[in-house]
C-alpha cells in the first residue's frame, strides 16, 4: 500500500436539493492499492454550505480532502 497514488479526475456538484449539496470525486489510481479503493465517491453536504466551503473543509471535517474516507 506504500505505492498506491491517487489522482483526482472530476469533482461535481449537484445543487438541485434545497437541502442537500451531493459531490461526486472520480479519481484514477495506480500502485499497490488496497482492494477497497473506488474511483467514485459520493458525499452529501448540507446546502448552507458552498461548493468553495466544502472544497476547503479542514482535513477533520471530512471534506474533499479525506473522499477516500468516505
Amino acid at each position: 500500500m506504500a505505492n498506491c497514488e491517487t489522482a483526482l479526475q472530476r469533482i461535481s456538484f449537484d445543487f438541485t436539493d434545497p437541502q442537500i449539496t451531493k459531490v461526486r470525486v472520480e479519481i484514477d489510481f495506480w500502485g499497490d492499492c488496497p482492494i477497497q479503493i473506488k474511483r467514485v465517491y459520493e458525499k452529501s453536504f448540507p446546502a448552507r454550505l458552498s461548493a468553495v466551503d466544502i472544497l476547503t473543509m479542514p482535513r477533520d471535517e471530512g471534506g474533499i480532502i479525506d473522499y477516500l474516507l468516505w
